[in-house]
């Protein structure tokens, strides 16, 4: 006979009877045995929550997590998605000669030309790039418009001009992005794998044969760059990186201040009224018998249709058709007996400028010159300099100081760091390929990009004592100094 049992009861039966020991269970709660105890019903997890064991106890609903993100975790509504972030890239060779480079990629460069990678507009913070080199051409990762490559305690300039190139067939480098879309930085290279701008960082010191003597100004006409200062010295190169010849400049001790090559042709000038000119700067310098400047020193030249302008100490100023022929004094150049330091000519003006911040602008030379003063004027001291590039005028004094200005007639401003001291006497100014150069004392070198912005101290340069001039001829930025040093950094390309 079969036999059939029921239990009525409003009470929870037992878990030793064959219950749960509980009235109610938790809407959607998993439930964990405890023993002879009540079942325990957990609480409800969330949308991609999942049990997680824990020793000697329940378990709970948690989040899955990744240490250092190495897993990207999505929850959703009883899913829950993995992706495995790659901390390495996929590796490809590369055998064209310019690309676009795909974040975590690799590619080994293999081509007998130079290959051009640029680097992705869009990346995350974390991406990695990777390069091997293979090719005889070897390679070089561009940067685009606003990213920087960073290599250890120095960075490119950002934008176009930066770029690290590999010196060496076989060089490799391994790249992050630091900042996202714009920035990355160097983890680690083998081989020649330096960063590259316009920015000249590393300086050599080359043989000048100048002895100890001052050099005080230095020009090029293409083929030759020269180099002249103290005691009549002048020195000429075609390969500033290689030998420098002694030449004969006909100023015998006189010092040389002024050298410039203009109308295809060169001139010198310096102390007591020297002029001398020279169609070869390695053959004879003719002294002019009379370049109207008496005893005092001559300081600078420009040209400009038809019309040579010398600048001097005590406020001189002079013209000639012909750098052989007459010059003649002008009759108010507007700066008194203060010396003039400077001339230049560009964008339909011509600016001089020297002692007690005076600086005068004209049209035309042999006509009226106008004194840029009052408020448009905030230079106190000898202005050294005023050099035009890229749109802008800028110049540099003898209080540390750079200024800029648009229209030299109008109003100047100074930079509101030119990251020299007020003790630093600056000398000149020079441009090229989106970088400004200002020398001065202590061997001190500073750039910038923008020259109403910041200007950098560049480290390191291994120039000693005050540097006069500033001056770019065949792939090379050439400085030289108080001690007759010639030193040089090339112009990447």
């Amino acid at each position: 006979m079969a036999t059939i049992n029921v239990i009525n009861s409003s009470d929870p039966i037992e878990v030793a009877s064959g219950g749960t020991g509980v009235a109610t269970l938790t809407d959607n709660g998993v439930l964990v045995g405890s023993g002879t105890s009540d079942i325990t019903a957990l609480s409800v997890g969330t949308n991609g929550q999942t049990l997680i064991g824990s020793t000697a106890a329940d378990p709970a609903m948690a989040a899955v997590t990744s240490t250092g993100s190495t897993i990207t975790i999505t929850p959703g509504a009883g899913t829950l998605d993995f992706k495995a972030n790659i901390l390495d890239v996929i590796w490809e060779e590369y055998t064209g000669t310019a690309t676009t480079m795909t974040t975590n990629f690799g590619y080994i460069a293999n081509n007998g030309a130079e290959i051009e990678f640029t680097l992705p507009t869009t990346a995350a913070v974390g991406d990695l790039l990777k390069v091997a080199g293979k090719g005889a051409g070897k390679y070089k990762i561009a940067q685009a418009s606003g990213q920087t490559i960073h290599k250890g305690p120095i960075s490119n300039q950002a934008g176009v001009n930066g770029s690290l190139v590999s010196d060496d067939r076989y060089g490799a480098v391994s790249l992050v992005c630091s900042v996202e879309d714009k920035e990355w930085t160097v983890l680690n290279s083998s081989g020649d794998v330096e960063l590259a701008d316009f920015v000249p960082r590393t300086w050599t010191k080359e043989t000048s044969n100048f002895g100890a003597y001052r050099i005080r100004t230095i020009a090029n006409d293409g083929t030759y760059s020269v180099i002249a200062g103290y005691e009549g010295k002048m020195c000429t190169a075609t390969d500033p990186s290689g030998t420098w010849t002694a030449r004969t400049s006909s100023f015998d001790v006189s010092n040389i201040f002024g050298l410039e090559y203009l109308n295809s042709g060169w001139i010198a000038g310096g102390a007591t009224g020297k002029l001398a000119t020279a169609s070869d700067p390695t053959g004879t310098w003719t002294q002019h018998a009379d370049s109207s400047f008496d005893t005092t020193t001559i300081r600078s030249f420009a040209y400009y249709d038809g019309v040579y302008v010398a600048v001097g100490s005590t406020g001189k100023l002079a013209t000639a058709t012909s750098a052989t022929g007459t010059w003649t004094q002008h009759a108010d150049p507007k700066f008194g007996t203060d010396s003039i330091y400077n001339v230049a000519y560009n964008d339909g003006v011509w600016v001089t400028c020297g002692n007690n911040g005076k600086i005068a602008t004209a049209t035309d030379p042999t006509g009226t010159w106008t004194l840029n003063s009052g408020a448009s004027n905030p230079f106190t001291d000898w202005v050294h300099v005023t050099y035009y590039a890229d749109n802008i005028w800028v110049a540099c004094t003898e209080l540390g100081e750079i200024g800029y200005a648009t229209d030299p007639a109008g109003t100047w401003t100074l930079v509101a760091d030119s990251s020299f001291l007020v003790t630093d006497v600056l000398f000149d100014v020079a441009y090229n390929n989106g970088v400004w150069l200002c020398v001065g004392e202590g061997g001190k070198i500073a750039y910038a990009t923008d020259p109403t912005g910041t200007w950098t101290q560049i480290v390191n340069t291994g120039a000693t004592g005050t540097i006069y001039e500033v001056d770019i001829f065949n792939g090379y930025w050439i400085i030289g100094n108080i001690s007759g040093e010639v030193l040089t950094s090339p112009i990447i390309t």
